[in-house]
């Protein structure tokens, strides 16, 4: 065990890119990260009060490429976006995570560049905008369109749903959610005050002061509202002496299946129906149709093909009571059966370029069933 892992510059013990408890307050390996990036001005990822990060204007990184507005474009024709679509055009904006950006793939692998070309095929003038950001929470995905995709004006938005992103939303500091992240940054987040949702940590630390309120946690205000910061994680305990025991302790129960995350009666679940309501009715009012489309994990869908319940199935059910969300789950294990449920994923667990099809497929039959629609 000691000799697969190593220990980073807090003490935190990793493998296999996980981190054991005990934890260690990552302040060390933040200030190193926040110094790199301090002294970059070509990050692919750039600090921001509103959101916590934003793609950086104009940037290029692999496969990832950006124009003025930082929106993900294709390389091969990049393009800047007016307010209001061209004449008889049905403009779409995609919004969501890592999962809908289309980590790993380049653009023409992902799935709103395959929505595009489908609803293309089938007759319809249109053009899909991409305006997902890695690692971000369904509360950022919310605040980039109000900042940005309403102006443009969209005929529908497509928010996608990744339910992981529960654990997000009520997240603050993102080297807390996730020790081992390369995000120096924090992030806003909501509360619901009077039945209305109230923004907190607007604008976001600087880079530059994550180390400070990391090295005392409990000085800062804001740490009553941070879900990924509990002290008994970073208390010692002589069992954790065995890094086999801190491993499988992680193995079975790790923070992603916490119940609390998706129990309808904690806050957690409560605060993410109060955003997608809130995002859906904004939404209407700017004249644009709101659906979701359910992007299941890789783990879900192991689940799922052993007849398993998924882990925030009853929160997915309340969400469908009052949405549209398109639900490709049966598509993706129908190509997993006939295949392999590894050709659908790259190796860092995002969707692979079939993945992404088929998902954009099922996306794209409910958007022409709605246009054919009386």
């Amino acid at each position: 065990m000691r000799s697969v892992g190593a220990y980073d510059q807090d003490g935190n013990f990793i493998i296999y890119g996980r981190v054991l408890k005990p934890y260690h307050l990552p302040v060390r390996t933040m200030q190193k990260k926040v110094d790199i990036y301090a002294a970059s001005d070509h990050t692919r990822l750039m600090y921001d009060p509103n959101l916590g990060w934003t793609p950086r204007p104009n940037a290029r990184d692999g496969l990832y490429r950006y124009n003025s507005q930082g929106i993900r474009i294709n390389p091969a024709a990049p393009i800047e976006y007016s307010a209001s679509p061209p004449p008889d055009t049905l403009r779409i904006v995609i919004i969501g995570d890592s999962y809908t950006h289309g980590d790993e793939v380049p653009f023409d692998h992902t799935w709103g560049y395959f929505l595009e070309k489908k609803l293309q095929a089938a007759g319809l003038k249109v053009e899909v905008i991409n305006l997902a950001v890695g690692s971000y929470g369904l509360d950022q995905a919310f605040l980039r369109w109000d900042l940005l995709g309403r102006d443009l004006s969209p005929d529908i938005v497509i928010l996608g749903l990744q339910l992981e992103n529960v654990q997000r939303n009520v997240n603050l500091l993102k080297p807390l959610y996730q020790l081992n992240t390369g995000l120096p940054f924090s992030k806003p987040r909501y509360i619901v005050t009077d039945g209305e949702l109230t923004l907190i940590n607007v604008p976001t630390l600087p880079p530059e002061q994550i180390p400070a309120v990391l090295a005392r946690p409990t000085a800062w205000p804001l740490i009553d509202h941070e879900y990924f910061y509990r002290t008994e994680d970073y208390q010692g305990h002589l069992w954790l002496n065995s890094r086999l025991v801190g491993l499988m302790m992680e193995v079975t129960s790790p923070v992603e299946t916490q119940p609390i995350f998706y129990d309808l009666t904690q806050e957690p679940a409560n605060l993410t129906l109060k955003i997608i309501t809130t995002f859906k009715n904004r939404a209407k009012d700017s004249g644009s149709d709101f659906l979701m489309v359910h992007i299941p994990i890789i783990l879900d869908l192991i689940r799922l093909s052993f007849g398993q319940k998924l882990i925030y199935a009853d929160l997915l059910a309340e969400i469908e009571a009052d949405n549209v969300v398109v639900r490709p789950q049966e598509a993706l294990l129908e190509e997993a059966r006939a295949s392999s449920l590894f050709s659908l994923f790259m190796p860092g667990g995002h969707y692979s370029a079939r993945g992404n099809e088929i998902i954009a497929g099922t996306i794209a039959q409910r958007i022409l069933t709605m246009k054919n629609r009386p």
